[in-house]
């Protein structure tokens, strides 16, 4: 049945509606990921450009249209000749090309709907005025083509070490307690776990969930802080711990060796230095942790303690005298159970025979075997590290062809979040 002249007029009038709906979304995703999208939109695939709908009044048959660029004669309408089954076949393109349109901006609806829930979360958990927040947001989305991190990486990550509170002093001093602007000291060690995250290839929540357990003791100390990031940033670099131990048990066990005299600014050093040693004879990352755990257990052991000083070794007097001299107390030990009452060439049963747990007398058994090694390692950590060492090795690996990847990712990311 031929198409009347109304149903042709309603037909062409939703098509105009839709071309216009389409060429707009063509203008809002020129710059996002979305782009390449844009030629199905207009492509034909017979070779035809996709043109907006226009609706002429009929003529007569075999009468030329007005005179002018695309005049040409139109033959009589006849049935059949004009069908709706033309249309559908114009409108079946045009839904083709927004189905993939729709699912080029699906990706990007999730990446803005993530960002604005961080930005929320954010929000509500420092008081910040909807601007504030705003503000933040726009900062962040700049910064994180800086730094080469999803914007929504960022922002979950100054969450996460907001809760340190690194700014209380000054944040203190001011009502406007939500300007997140004047959490400087925030913002300064998020840009530094974000760059060490790049650097090392981690994600920078993981980062500093690792970490943020070592910077919480010293967090009144913004030295000190900058002090232990950059002391982790040189443990990375060296990696000679699995990832699975720095996880779960690297903080932990750089407690145990601060509350048995390391200074704090060696203990990040020294506990590193003998999760290396007690991996030696460990079978898994858990055993070497539970040897050091041990160690300084049996270290503590009022009965062990009496049989050491039965061969010479005053492990009280030793740690007292280690504090007083800001030395590592491990280290006067070893010395000293190398210079004891001891068969040096069965070290292991020696002090398997004064000692309640094995594990921790094979620990320290390596530890006086290795402690010049036990020594570099520590030293190596504590006064090599420098911030400038993990600013030099980001502006290094940026400049890589990963690096320009990941600028090329984060950038389109950030367009489009900013489009959407």
């Amino acid at each position: 049945m031929a198409t009347t002249i109304p149903e042709i007029d309603l037909f062409s009038q939703a098509l105009r509606r839709a071309t216009r709906d389409v060429e707009a979304f063509q203008q809002t995703l020129a710059q996002t990921p979305a782009a390449s999208a844009r030629a199905a939109l207009t492509a034909d695939p017979e070779g035809a450009s996709l043109q907006p709908a226009v609706y002429r009044p009929p003529v007569g048959a075999g009468q030329a249209v007005p005179q002018g660029e695309g005049a040409e004669v139109i033959p009589a309408l006849t049935p059949g000749l004009v069908t709706a089954a033309g249309f559908v076949a114009r409108l079946a393109k045009m839904t083709g090309a927004l189905n993939l349109l729709y699912a080029a901006l699906d990706p990007l609806a999730q990446m803005t709907a993530k960002f604005n829930s961080e930005l929320e979360k954010l929000q509500h958990q420092t008081g910040a005025s909807a601007t504030q927040t705003d503000e933040f947001g726009q900062a962040t989305l700049k910064r994180s083509q800086e730094l080469l991190q999803s914007p929504s990486a960022l922002v979950d990550l100054f969450s996460k070490v907001n809760t340190l509170n690194l700014d209380k002093t000054e944040l203190e001093k001011t009502d406007d307690k939500g300007n997140l602007a004047l959490r400087l000291n925030t913002q300064e060690v998020s840009d530094a776990f974000a760059k060490t995250a790049y650097v090392h290839n981690m994600a920078p929540g993981d980062l500093a969930d690792m970490v943020m357990p070592l910077l919480r003791p010293v967090q009144e100390n913004m030295a000190e802080v900058r002090v232990r990031l950059a002391q982790m940033n040189t443990i990375f670099n060296d990696a000679p711990l699995p990832d699975a131990l720095m996880k779960s048990s690297f903080a932990p066990v750089v407690n145990r060796v601060e509350q048995f005299g390391v200074s704090s600014e060696q203990s990040i050093g020294s506990a590193t230095s003998l999760l290396e040693i007690a991996q030696l004879r460990a079978s898994d990352p858990a055993q070497a942790v539970k040897a050091t755990e041990e160690l300084f257990a049996q270290l503590n052991d009022a009965d062990v303690r009496e049989l050491f000083k039965g061969r010479g070794v005053d492990i009280a007097v030793l740690r007292q005298q280690a504090i007083n001299l800001k030395q590592d107390p491990l280290e006067l030990i070893a010395e000293a159970i190398r210079n004891g009452k001891f068969d040096k060439d069965d070290l292991d049963f020696e002090l398997k025979s004064v000692m309640k747990e094995k594990q921790s007398a094979i620990l320290l058994s390596d530890l006086v075997k290795n402690k010049d090694d036990y020594v570099a390692g520590r030293k190596a950590v504590t006064t090599e590290s420098k911030p400038e060492n993990l600013a030099q090795a980001f502006e290094a690996r940026s400049k890589t062809a990963l690096g320009g990847y990941k600028a090329g990712s984060v950038g389109l990311e950030t367009l489009g979040i900013q489009a959407g």
